[in-house]
């Protein structure tokens, strides 16, 4: 990853080079690069402990929601110059609805990417025997070199490499464990559909509800997050954007057979040898890949668990950070060649940020629920005000983009506040869906109620009946 980083370095001349690639990356660079982005070790490890049914329910939300982005939200962002996706709400908008998109998309993407880190820093912890601290600083160290160096270039060849070692991981580790398991696939199917793997635990209302939800938050996740749009908007045309991202679904079709399998075989394997120490389905790959696991094979699970981590969202922030933040409101007439050292500079910033938010998190025991569930509070308005952009006919107002926002995020976040605290019957997993909905519905208010008294004046007239010119 390195060596891709400091290899393109030569080619980034200024921040379309650095955080675009200048446009120039093949639909077959971006599509798994799109993957990478959206696995880390968290992922890896909750497939193992998951059931099949209910994660194909959420895949076939994902995919349905990447659909609508191949439709709707791709073809708006080229034909424009923008360096983020962002650029979309300031021509709709306004400038300060742009920057405050931006700001939410800086706060929820830094609480997300620094729980990813600490999680995937903890297990390769505990695999290798180490502390947690010297693990924190090599993942964030590697993290901000690559990006540093060779920009979103780097990144999206770098997330190749990462595809071909997490999923060759999981196949070696999942084939190694099918053969030590009395009765291979057969016991380890039947094993999976006895401990209710394979079943559906939702009633069909459930399972509806589920499926809205996760349509609306992969909606969000995709569309309006500049770090896994920021591979697409940098494919070489729209047509080579939305079929790596059509294509997507079959890289990710693939790490969830891979890994639900792996994990079905785990519990086949555990449940065949009671005299080894029960661990909970969360942490069986770990436990087994650190006591079970010949070297060889050890040594790649652990790459597997490294590189699907060190994806930090770094590109995303920082393109984020400088061109809808820095860039417009803070230096306006800089020359590009100081707007590239801020960008190099930005992820620097944001890699050390991740590092220390993640130290801080594993501190604080029993908050990363609650960080995690945190992020639908501005994940929310930020779709609706993207819905908004994109199908409304005529621009609307930069105050109704911006009240919209500020109001539904502040709103989203009382909401999870009442609910964590007991007072509220709320799950969490509707502050998307909630916060969609009221950010249109509020924003068309607070735009027709600015427009409400000019268009009921009556037409210019002089007391003559002559009209005014």
């Amino acid at each position: 990853m390195l060596a891709i980083g400091f290899g393109v370095r030569r080619r980034s001349r200024d921040t379309v080079d650095f955080f675009l690639a200048r446009r120039s990356l093949p639909w077959w660079v971006a599509s798994p690069s799109t993957v990478a982005t959206e696995v880390s070790a968290v992922t890896l490890v909750a497939l193992t402990a998951g059931t099949v049914r209910r994660t194909a329910l959420l895949f076939a939300a994902a995919t349905l929601a990447r659909l609508v982005v191949v439709v709707l939200f791709i073809p708006a962002f080229y034909g424009h110059d923008d360096v983020t996706i962002y650029g979309l709400l300031g021509r709709r908008f306004g400038p300060l609805t742009r920057a405050t998109a931006a700001g939410f998309f800086l706060l929820g993407g830094v609480i997300l990417a620094a729980v990813r880190l600490m999680v995937a820093a903890l297990l390769v912890a505990m695999v290798l025997g180490w502390p947690l601290a010297p693990v924190l600083a090599l993942f964030t160290l590697v993290a901000v070199l690559y990006m540093a160096t060779g920009g979103v270039r780097a990144v999206a060849w770098a997330n190749g490499l990462q595809v071909v070692v997490f999923l060759g991981a999981g196949v070696a580790a999942l084939a190694w464990v099918v053969a030590r398991v009395d009765g291979g696939l057969d016991t380890v199917l039947h094993a999976a559909g006895e401990t209710g793997r394979l079943g559906v635990v939702e009633p069909a209302g459930a399972s509806a509800i589920l499926l809205l939800t996760a349509l609306f938050g992969a909606l969000a996740a995709t569309g309006t997050d500049q770090d896994v749009m920021q591979r697409l908007i940098a494919a070489r045309s729209r047509r080579q954007s939305q079929v790596a991202l059509a294509l997507a679904p079959l890289g990710t079709a693939l790490t969830l057979t891979i890994y639900l399998g792996l994990g079905c075989a785990l519990a086949a394997f555990y449940a065949q040898h009671p005299e080894l120490p029960a661990v909970p389905a969360d942490q069986a790959l770990s436990h087994y890949v650190q006591h079970a696991l010949p070297a060889a094979l050890r040594g790649l699970s652990l790459a597997a668990l490294v590189l699907a981590s060190l994806d930090a969202p770094l590109a995303g922030l920082s393109a984020a950070f400088v061109s809808d933040v820095y860039r417009p409101l803070l230096v306006r007439r800089a020359g590009e060649a100081h707007y590239l050292t801020m960008a190099r500079l930005a992820v620097v910033l944001f890699g050390l940020l991740l590092g220390a938010l993640a130290w801080a998190l594993w501190l604080a025991d029993g908050v990363v629920p609650l960080a995690l569930r945190a992020g639908g509070v501005t994940a929310g308005p930020l779709l609706g005000v993207f819905l908004l952009a994109l199908l409304a006919r005529r621009p609307l107002a930069d105050a109704a983009g911006l009240g919209a926002l500020v109001t539904m995020a502040a709103v989203n976040g009382g909401l999870l506040m009442l609910a964590e605290l007991g007072r509220l019957p709320f799950a969490w997993s509707w502050l998307v869906l909630v916060g969609a909905a009221g950010t249109v519905a509020l924003a068309v208010a607070l735009d027709a109620l600015r427009r409400e008294p000019a268009a009921s004046l009556p037409h210019p007239a002089d007391t003559s009946g002559t009209r005014t010119p």
